[in-house]
């Protein structure tokens, strides 16, 4: 098996949950997981600022499950081993559909699949408009969707640009995962692709478990239906990769006896 591109799949999913999910304050003496109830003024933003998180967590995974469909594609065309290749096929299907859901759950909460954004990034770190990203973040009076405020702009800012060096971490890391598959075939391709799906999906598992803590009930629930899936998804993995690696030790013995006889 390819132990460079399994380690490189270890850092699969590259935007950490921590950078979104900051803890909830909690009232002191409480129990855990008590969340501190919101003074009065506060529940609006509280809410604005919910419903962005959600947004984030909802375009975070869209990338990662496209990234996973990127992959089976490849796999599909050069693939040699048969289960492999209905890996790939059940990997286009499953995460597909669930990118659909994702894209509908974003649009049914009015984030038409993407976070509200008053400027828009560019890879050189610069908005649309030509300011720096720092610059344009720190100017006060920012406005989200329906005209209103954050706090000086910052929390809604501060996401966005989280939301941006994630998405393109993530393309460049695609890029490279993509790049040493194709340089590999045979059985050498079955391995590395499919080695490499096992931490993919321990991370996508961690992923949508850790972010259901954080988002409303009814994309939770979504969530966890993805986790299940995923949960099925690695089992098959290390079972194909357990089979992958029998064969590949049967073929050597072999190998071995004639080269001795």
């Amino acid at each position: 098996m390819s132990k460079k591109l399994i380690a490189a799949a270890v850092l699969w999913a590259i935007t950490p949950v921590a950078l979104f999910a900051q803890p909830q304050p909690t009232v002191p003496g409480a129990a855990p997981g008590a969340v501190r109830q919101a003074q009065p003024g506060q529940e609006q933003g509280q809410q604005a600022h919910a419903g962005q998180l959600d947004q984030a967590f909802v375009q975070c995974l869209i990338t990662k499950n496209e990234a996973e469909i990127s992959l089976a594609k490849i796999a599909k065309q050069r693939a040699h081993s048969d289960d492999v290749k209905k890996f790939a096929d059940r990997m286009i299907k499953d995460h597909g559909e669930f990118v659909e859901k994702l894209r509908k759950h974003a649009g049914a909460s009015g984030g038409q699949g993407q976070v509200t954004q008053t400027t828009q990034t560019t890879q050189t770190g610069q908005t649309a408009g030509g300011a720096p990203v720092g610059q344009a973040q720190a100017n006060s009076g920012q406005t989200a969707a329906g005209g209103q405020t954050t706090a000086g702009g910052q929390p809604h800012g501060f996401l966005n640009t989280l939301m941006q060096i994630g998405k393109q971490a993530d393309e460049q890391f695609l890029s490279m995962v993509q790049r040493d598959l194709e340089q590999k075939q045979g059985s050498e391709f079955d391995l590395a692709y499919i080695g490499g799906q096992i931490p993919a999906h321990m991370r996508m598992i961690a992923d949508l478990t850790v972010m259901k803590r954080y988002v409303a009930q009814d994309l939770g629930q979504l969530l966890s239906e993805g986790a299940e899936t995923a949960q099925h998804h690695l089992d098959e993995a290390k079972k194909i990769c357990k089979s992958l690696e029998q064969s590949g030790t049967r073929a050597t013995s072999t190998q071995n006896g004639n080269e001795r006889q």
